[in-house]
């Protein structure tokens, strides 16, 4: 062992003590989550429109710098599973009527945005959500057979499944010079 300096401190390798991502909640229930210490390459653009459906690889499922949730989950009435809540939504953009399960200015989020809420948001609070990320193991994920995506579902974990959910977690970017 080398004789340490007299008042040696340890180096830290993040001075300013920050995290990669910051998150406050506000009070009409919605979170702003800040991204701006992450890499650059780790990051993709800034958007107002839904995401393209795209695999966990793609840029599609990076964050943005910033980004808010909805203040509520947005509950729908059908229940359909992971495939046919993405091609419905798919659908009803083609034709210029936006992300029928978000209000407004809001998008599904996609697997990364989904997790990062599920890590920071209030323990007591349900975070379930669909997604716009599916799982890139071969063109239809796993089950070939039946050429079902399997894709990234938030409920108490996020799972790769095509599992139902009921209710949709909507987000939004939040513009950053």
């Amino acid at each position: 062992r080398l004789p340490q300096p007299e008042n040696h401190q340890p180096q830290r390798i993040f001075p300013d003590d920050r995290d990669y991502i910051m998150a406050e909640k506000r009070s009409d229930g919605s979170y702003v989550f800040t991204c701006t210490h992450l890499n650059e390459q780790a990051l993709r653009y800034y958007t107002s429109k839904e995401l393209i459906f795209a695999d966990e690889m793609s840029q599609e499922n990076r964050l943005y710098k910033k980004f808010e949730s909805y203040p509520t989950q947005s509950t729908r009435s059908e229940n359909p599973l992971f495939k046919d809540y993405n091609a419905a939504v798919d659908k009803s953009v083609a034709e210029g009527n936006g992300n029928p399960y978000c209000p407004e200015g809001y998008r599904t989020p996609n697997q990364t945005e989904a997790a990062i809420m599920r890590y920071y948001m209030d323990s007591g609070e349900n975070c379930q959500t669909m997604t716009r990320t599916y799982w890139s193991f071969g063109p239809f994920g796993n089950n070939v057979k039946n050429q079902t995506k399997y894709g990234f579902v938030v409920s108490s974990v996020v799972t790769v499944n095509n599992e139902q959910a009921l209710k949709v977690r909507c987000v939004r970017d939040l513009r950053v010079n």
